[in-house]
């Protein structure tokens, strides 16, 4: 009996089910899936106003001088910094403290600080004008830094009973937050006007110690020109999904010149799979934006579900570059739209009672 002929049969048998696998395998990720439009088109974005836009000059200023984020955080000290955002202790225990620090700040700042305020202040509007291309320029954190150095440089103005300046300060400061808020266009600019909108609100409440009804009358005012039921996260949705589908469309190309060669690389990532999961996903963020009382308590969770796929068994069998892809441009989009949109309610809160104590005034 020839002994060989068992372990050529279980060869034979092992190269069929591999080339039975592999031919599965290819229909599997080869079969043609007609690619999906997709849900929002760079004309949904919000058009850029190109006239006397502060944020140009934002870019200009700085381009110009040695003021930055560094020399923002060490001049206004950092101090400072912290005791303008501590806001939840008693106003007597919050102008001790303010007392306190002030008192030994340098303010050579101040006049740099002017100047800025009033090259963005007298422009036409402040509008967000990143890009797709350049979505997250230093702008942004530049902007977060010269929002806690005008909040200080306003306690100082208070402090020093300079109330008409301080509140003519804060009215600008609070009228270019706002126009940013409302312009914003990428999820981290969103993120950081809403936080610079209750910042401002909350330094507010801290300033109606003493005021006077002319002071109050233009605070009122500036406070009524703004409406936080206009604030909504729609822009910010379409702006990473735009920038996610950007690269897709990268790979597309790179895909159509691979094609000239062999089919195989769409065995590894099928683009039109992959768009159909970006439109899942964003389409379902835009419902629970439209309805934020419905988002998940737990976000957190949610975004791990999500990304389970390159954990599962055999998840590499079925569109295993698009998964991987899936997971690179996957961002925790809702755990920052919750925060957004309760960062949202304060500031609602917190404009309807200062309306309210201003009335009174």
């Amino acid at each position: 009996m020839d002994t060989k002929t068992p372990k050529s049969w279980y060869l034979g048998f092992t190269l069929m089910l591999s080339g039975a696998f592999l031919l599965i395998w290819l229909f599997t990720n080869l079969w043609p899936h007609p690619l999906e439009p997709q849900i929002w088109q760079t004309s949904d974005l919000a058009t850029i106003d190109s006239s006397a836009n502060g944020w140009d000059a934002l870019q200009q200023s700085f381009a110009k001088s040695q003021l930055n984020s560094k020399t923002l955080t060490h001049d206004s000290a950092d101090e400072v910094l912290t005791a303008v955002n501590n806001l939840e202790m008693s106003h007597d225990e919050f102008w001790e403290i303010a007392t306190t620090k002030f008192s030994q700040l340098k303010v050579a700042t101040d006049n740099k600080l002017h100047s800025y305020l009033n090259s963005l202040t007298e422009a036409i509007h402040f509008q967000d004008n990143i890009t797709l291309k350049q979505p997250y320029g230093s702008e942004i954190f530049l902007l977060v830094d010269l929002g806690k150095a005008w909040r200080a440089m306003i306690l100082r103005q208070a402090l020093a009973d300079q109330w008409d300046i301080s509140y003519a300060t804060w009215t600008r400061l609070a009228a270019l937050n706002q126009s940013w808020l409302l312009s914003s266009r990428s999820a981290l600019s969103h993120q950081a006007a809403i936080q610079a909108v209750k910042s401002d609100l909350q330094l507010l409440r801290r300033l109606l110690t003493k005021t006077t009804p002319q002071q109050a009358h233009s605070v009122r005012q500036q406070l009524k020109q703004f409406n936080p039921e206009q604030i909504t996260y729609t822009q910010a949705l379409i702006f990473e999904y735009l920038y996610q589908a950007q690269a897709i469309d990268l790979v597309l190309q790179s895909q159509d010149e691979l094609k000239r060669i062999s089919s195989w690389p769409q065995a590894f990532f099928n683009p039109s799979l992959i768009r159909k999961r970006l439109n899942a996903d964003f389409s379902r963020l835009k419902n629970y934006a439209a309805v934020p009382d419905r988002i998940p308590e737990n976000t957190q969770l949610e975004y791990e579900n999500e990304i389970a796929d390159l954990s599962a068994p055999l998840w590499w069998f079925y569109n295993p570059g698009g998964k991987i892809l899936h997971r690179l441009l996957k961002t925790d989009l809702l755990s920052t739209m919750k925060t957004f949109f309760l960062i949202k309610q304060d500031i609602a809160h917190l404009h309807k009672n200062l309306l309210e104590t201003l009335s009174s005034s």
